[in-house]
């Protein structure tokens, strides 16, 4: 299901997990990343919505979802 996909922001590596949703920016959890306006934004750097990209479901979430992920 879509619900499950996750995406990472190319430019700080924060997760979006739609089990978790977002609560600052107040979307619910079990909103999945194709379902959210596409006005929304990286709570964390502010990237938008093509700067994502869907991680594949076999690998885990680097950083775990709303952390960003070092930087080598």
């Amino acid at each position: 299901m879509n619900e499950k996909k996750k995406y990472k922001c190319n430019i700080c590596g924060y997760v979006y997990d739609p089990e978790q949703g977002d609560s600052e920016l107040e979307i619910a959890p079990g909103t999945a990343f194709e379902d959210i306006d596409d006005s929304w934004v990286c709570p964390i750097c502010g990237a938008k919505k093509p700067d994502f990209i869907l991680l594949p479901e076999d690998s885990p979430a680097e950083g775990g979802a709303g952390e960003p992920v070092p930087q080598a």
